[in-house]
Order: C-alpha cells, then sequence, then structure tokens
C-alpha cells in the first residue's frame, strides 16, 4: 500500500471540500444581495412578500442541509481521529491504520458530493429568481421595462438632476389610431402592432435611454438632455422608426405621435409627466404623427432641419408649424393680410 499516495488523495479530497464550501458561501451571499436589491418590486401573479419568503425557506432548507452534513462530516473525522490516536500509543495496525484513512476519504466524498448537489440547487434557485426578476421588470407583451421600472428611474434621473444637475428629458409616444386598427383587425392585429413598434423604437438607440410601455398603446423614454436639438432629433428618430422597419402586416400603416418635455428646475414626477402629456396631446390635436415639445407656456411643433421632400410628405401632415401657426392659419385678418402681401409681390413680377 502505497501511504503517500493515500495521504496526497487525501489532502486533495479536504482542499476540494474546502473550495466547495467557499463557492457555495460566496453563492448565498450573492443570492441574499440579489434579493435585497430587488425586494421593492413586485409583479403579477404572486405578491413579492410571498415570493421572497419562499425564497428564504428553499435557502434555508439548502443551507440547514449543508450544515448537517458538515456536521456528519466533522464527527467522523473527529471519530477517524481518535481511532488514529489510539495507534499512535500502541502498536500500528495497518489493517486499522488503513480502514481509518479509507473512513476519512469515504467520508470526503460523502460530502464533496453532497456539496455539489447543494450547489446544483443553488444555482436552480437561482435561474428562478432571475426569471422573477424579469418578470417583475419587464411588459410581457413587448420585453420593454413596465411601469412600475419607468417610475422607479424616472425618480432615480429626478434624484440625479436635483443633486448633480445631470439633464434629461422625457419623451411619450402613442400609436395613431391604435383603437379604431384593434377593432377593424383585431387584437392580434393589435398585439403584433405593439411588438413591432416596441423592437423598432429600440433600434439604435446610445446608452442611457430607457424605453418602457406605460399603458395600452402609450410607451415612454427617458434619455439624457444636453442640447434641445440633439434630444428632440432623438425623439423624432424613435418616432419614426417603427413606421420605417419593414413587418408582417404592411396593409396596416403605423405611425406615432409624440410629446417631449425637458426637466427643468421645478420640476417634479408629475409635473414632468404632465408636461410631456400636453406636448403629446398638442401632437395628436395637430393632425397626429408629429413631435411636439413643450415650452413651457405652450407646445411647439418640431420640424426636423434635414428631411428631404419624399420624407416630409411622408412623416408628416401638410400643416406645420407649432400651435399658434395653426391659429394664424385659421385667423380670417391673418389670412387677409397674407392675400395683400402676395398681391404686392404680384405686381412687383418677384415669380416671373
Amino acid at each position: 500500500m502505497n501511504w503517500e499516495l493515500t495521504l496526497c488523495r487525501l489532502g486533495a479530497g479536504i482542499a476540494g471540500l474546502g473550495a466547495a464550501l467557499a463557492v457555495l458561501w460566496l453563492l448565498t451571499r450573492h443570492f441574499i444581495s440579489s434579493w435585497k436589491e430587488k425586494r421593492c418590486f413586485s409583479y403579477h401573479g404572486k405578491h413579492p412578500k410571498t415570493a421572497l419568503n419562499q425564497f428564504v425557506q428553499s435557502l434555508w432548507s439548502t443551507l440547514y442541509g449543508i450544515r448537517s452534513d458538515v456536521s456528519r462530516h466533522r464527527k467522523e473525522l473527529n471519530r477517524a481521529t481518535g481511532d488514529l490516536s489510539e495507534q499512535a500509543e500502541g502498536p500500528i495496525n495497518p489493517k486499522l491504520l488503513l480502514s481509518t484513512l479509507n473512513a476519512i476519504a469515504n467520508a470526503n466524498r460523502r460530502l464533496e458530493s453532497r456539496l455539489q448537489a447543494a450547489e446544483a440547487q443553488l444555482r436552480e434557485q437561482s435561474r428562478q429568481l432571475e426569471e422573477q426578476w424579469i418578470e417583475v421588470r419587464s411588459d410581457p407583451l413587448t420585453g420593454l421595462a413596465n411601469r412600475r421600472v419607468f417610475d422607479a428611474e424616472l425618480s432615480r434621473r429626478l434624484h440625479e438632476f436635483r443633486k448633480h444637475g445631470v439633464g434629461f428629458a422625457l419623451a411619450l409616444y402613442d400609436i395613431d389610431h391604435f383603437k379604431q386598427i384593434n377593432d377593424h383587425d383585431g387584437h392580434k392585429a393589435g398585439d403584433d402592432i405593439l411588438t413591432h413598434v416596441a423592437h423598432a423604437m429600440q433600434l439604435d438607440v446610445p446608452d442611457g435611454v430607457l424605453i418602457a410601455r406605460i399603458g395600452g398603446e402609450e410607451f415612454a423614454v427617458l434619455m439624457p438632455h444636453s442640447q434641445i436639438d440633439e434630444t428632440l432629433e432623438l425623439a423624432e428618430r424613435i418616432r419614426i422608426r417603427p413606421s420605417q422597419e419593414c413587418w408582417d402586416s404592411q396593409a396596416i400603416a403605423i405611425s406615432l405621435s409624440c410629446g417631449v418635455a425637458v426637466c427643468q428646475t421645478n420640476d417634479s414626477e408629475t409635473t414632468l409627466f404632465e408636461r410631456a402629456d400636453r406636448a403629446l396631446y398638442a401632437a395628436k390635436r395637430s393632425g397626429r404623427n408629429a413631435t411636439f415639445f413643450d415650452c413651457g407656456d405652450q407646445a411647439v411643433r418640431y420640424s426636423p432641419p434635414f428631411l428631404s421632400s419624399v420624407e416630409r410628405t411622408e412623416n408628416y401632415p401638410d400643416h406645420w408649424g407649432d400651435e399658434a401657426s395653426i391659429a394664424w392659419q385659421e385667423d380670417p385678418e391673418a389670412q387677409a393680410l397674407i392675400d395683400v402681401l402676395r398681391q404686392k409681390l404680384s405686381d412687383l413680377r418677384i415669380f416671373e
């Protein structure tokens, strides 16, 4: 019998046991910290406290089993240590010594097997926890962030704005004539449009942008803000992307209306949302398929600076301008003044 080989195997078993215990400890700390981080959320179908209680009970059961296995292993090692002590005090019995060493090695193997099983169980619990975490944060149809995540992120960005001056803007989007599409083409077509819009809105979006579905056909986008032109250009690009991307039901035309508000010093979550919603309402009232932004006292239409005539015709209604220009077009005195100016220009033969 090679005693050195037996002792080496024993040492390797003990080292493997130590490594396994270290891994399990790290995994346990990770799972507990994950729950602490995520415990403020709830999700449909199961109350968060219920889910947390179930997870804690399962984790406790796993850790209790590990503790029992380690305690049993310690007793086996103590028994083996006593046998070896007796061998040291009297004549060495090779068979008893070999039996003791084999008992230690077998105890190590049993514990290692149990720890591996416990590690697998903890990994499965981690996978289930991750699935629940995704369910907590995601809209089930589109996969976008849900209203709860949007509200939390809006509060976080408002806090960062007040504390560190990190600017951001809120853009609200609404699918035009979505109710008519649902009524005419069915809810399946409506769901297809929602998933298509959600997918298209996420294309080529820079870092720091959160896109959420906050209700029916309503979407919200939180984006960094430094220059108003850049912010509105991004909001507009997100708005027209669903109409540019190919999808299965090309017979159904898709367009979105958008309202944008940049966070101001005196804004709260409510006032910022109300300003963006007011701009969205102005976009709808103007004929839809447009982006308006809130300037404080009025909502102004955004006119992209570099659009071809074809893009203008496809993506925008015929009447351009903000709400003031719309009123100007409907004012008889203003139209009379325009007619006089046109006659003056005609007299001067400007267009000949």
